[in-house]
């Protein structure tokens, strides 16, 4: 069964700090209605950041309303075979999680534990596309094996799954490039 629409779970939506801006923001949402543009309103009346976000993606955030874990999970589909996400695409991302998570969280639709969770969740999603969209062109330029063994290691926040909103992602990747590799040492006695 498909998760409730946001609107059907709205319980708070935050007052508008610059009601006005708000209110302009609100009404570029045909749909909204009721507690969805006073949600609408108080974030996008609060934060110029989702002010802006909310402003530029109006079709895709009608669409994310009425599903929102759906749109969520979309956000870095691609078929099989599909060429890597643009840098410009994964940004897109980015910015339409971060939106979405807010408004989920300041509408009190998802718990306290959900939003912080949902951010790593988007990383580790988000980590495949990246590497697929930056090692791209370097078997070509010679600058990394046609084959390596590639390992990446989460540190801090996000390896630990505890990310925050302002926390920034510790990435090391390690590749063991084909041909002779050092000699096992021998076991300890």
């Amino acid at each position: 069964m498909d998760a409730p629409s946001l609107s059907a779970r709205i319980t708070r939506w935050p007052q508008a700090f610059e009601p006005a801006q708000g209110q302009d923001v609100a009404r570029l949402f045909t749909a909204a209605r009721g507690p969805l543009a006073d949600l609408v309103a108080g974030a996008a009346g609060s934060s110029p950041y989702l002010r802006d976000l909310l402003a530029r993606n109006v079709a895709w955030f009608e669409v994310a309303f009425d599903g929102p874990e759906a749109a969520l999970a979309a956000l870095l589909h691609r078929e099989s075979g599909a060429p890597p996400l643009s840098a410009d695409a994964l940004r897109a991302a980015k910015r339409r999680m971060a939106g979405l998570v807010a408004l989920l969280d300041l509408s009190g639709a998802w718990t306290l534990a959900e939003g912080p969770a949902a951010l790593p969740d988007f990383a580790d999603r988000a980590l495949g596309p990246a590497l697929d969209h930056a090692l791209a062109p370097a078997p070509a330029r010679g600058t990394l094996p046609q084959a390596p063994c590639l390992f990446v290691l989460s540190m801090g926040q996000l390896g630990a799954h505890e990310p925050n909103h302002p926390s920034h992602t510790h990435l090391i990747c390690l590749f063991a490039a084909p041909g002779p590799t050092a000699p096992h040492a021998p076991d300890p006695p």
